[in-house]
C-alpha cells in the first residue's frame, strides 16, 4: 500500500503543477473577456472586480467596438474592414508558406545535386540574422516596386521560400519517408513535380497543418510589418485598430470594454487553428525528430 502511494505521489505533483500553470495561463485571458463585458465604471472599478455585478453581462461592447472606427465609403464599419484585411493576409501568406516552404524542402530532401548540404547550411544560417537588419531593405525594395501602403509587402514575401525554419521541419518530417515510395513512383515514370505533388505531399499533412498554424498566428498577430507598410487606414489590419485603441489619443476613445472587446476579437481566431489541428500538430512534432 504504501509502494503504491510512493507511485501516485509523483502523478498528483504533476497534475497539481499543470493545473497550476494552466490556471497562470488562463487567467489573462479570462480578465480580457470578463472586462470586456463590464460597464466602463465596473471596468475600471478598484480593486479589480473579476465578473460583472449581479452577473449583468454587457455583450452589447463587442457591437460598439465595431462602429468604433465609423464607416469606410462603401457604408462598411472600418474594424470589419480590417478584418478582411488582416483575413486576406493570413490566407495568402499561410498558402505562400506551405506551398513554398513544401516545394524547398522537398528538392533538399529527395533531390540530390552538386552542393545540397552547403546550401541547405547557408538557408538554416539565415535563421541568424534579426529581422530588424533586414527591415530597411525589403522596404527599399517595396517602395522601388510601388506596393507600399498596400498589404502586399505582407505576404508577397512568404510565396519566395516560407522561412527558413518552416524549410527545416518539412524537410525532417519528409526524411522519416520510406525513400522507397518515390523511388517506386521514379520506377512508374513520376518526374519530380509528380512525386511533390501526388506522393510527398500528400504524406506530409500533419507537418503542414503545424507550419500552417505557426503561419497562420504569424501573420494575425503582426503588428511591425504593417506599420511599417500601411498608412493608409483603407489597409488597416486588425492589430493597428486594436493597437490605435490604446496609443492614439486623437480618437478620444475612453471605453475600456470595448476595447478588450477587440482583443477578444483579435484573440480567438488564431486559437482555432490549433483546437482543430491539434492531433495533426502533436503528430508532427513526433516525426520532426525521429531522422536528421
Amino acid at each position: 500500500m504504501a509502494v503504491e502511494s510512493k507511485r501516485k505521489l509523483p502523478l498528483i505533483i504533476k497534475i497539481v503543477v499543470l493545473a497550476l500553470l494552466s490556471v497562470i495561463f488562463i487567467f489573462p485571458v479570462f480578465m480580457i473577456f470578463s472586462k470586456s463585458i463590464m460597464t466602463q465604471e465596473e471596468a475600471m472599478a478598484f480593486p479589480p472586480m473579476l465578473w460583472p455585478k449581479n452577473g449583468a453581462a454587457h455583450f452589447e461592447n463587442y457591437i460598439t467596438i465595431i462602429n468604433i472606427f465609423g464607416k469606410n465609403k462603401y457604408g462598411m464599419p472600418y474594424m470589419i474592414s480590417y478584418f478582411l484585411n488582416t483575413l486576406m493576409v493570413v490566407v495568402l501568406s499561410t498558402i505562400g508558406v506551405l506551398f513554398s516552404a513544401s516545394f524547398v524542402a522537398f528538392g533538399f530532401c529527395k533531390i540530390k545535386f552538386p552542393g545540397r548540404d552547403l546550401v541547405f547550411m547557408i538557408v538554416l544560417a539565415t535563421m541568424m540574422i534579426p529581422s530588424a537588419v533586414t527591415m530597411v531593405p525589403l522596404y527599399v525594395i517595396f517602395s522601388n516596386l510601388h506596393m507600399t501602403n498596400s498589404t502586399v509587402p505582407l505576404w508577397f514575401p512568404m510565396w519566395f521560400g516560407g522561412g527558413a525554419l518552416n524549410i527545416f521541419l518539412i524537410k525532417q518530417y519528409m526524411m522519416t519517408q520510406p525513400k522507397e515510395i518515390t523511388e517506386a513512383g521514379m520506377i512508374d515514370g513520376a518526374g519530380y513535380f509528380r512525386q511533390y505533388f501526388s506522393i510527398t505531399l500528400p504524406n506530409t499533412v500533419p507537418i503542414l497543418v503545424a507550419v500552417g498554424i505557426g503561419a497562420i498566428t504569424g501573420a494575425w498577430n503582426d503588428l511591425q510589418g504593417p506599420l511599417t507598410y500601411i498608412s493608409s487606414s483603407e489597409n488597416y489590419t486588425l492589430t493597428m485598430a486594436v493597437s490605435m485603441l490604446s496609443t492614439d489619443t486623437s480618437l478620444n476613445i475612453d471605453n475600456l470594454p470595448a476595447t478588450m472587446a477587440a482583443c477578444m476579437y483579435l484573440l480567438i481566431p488564431p486559437c482555432l487553428p490549433f483546437v482543430f489541428g491539434q492531433k495533426y500538430f502533436i503528430e508532427s512534432v513526433v516525426m520532426s525528430g525521429i531522422k536528421g
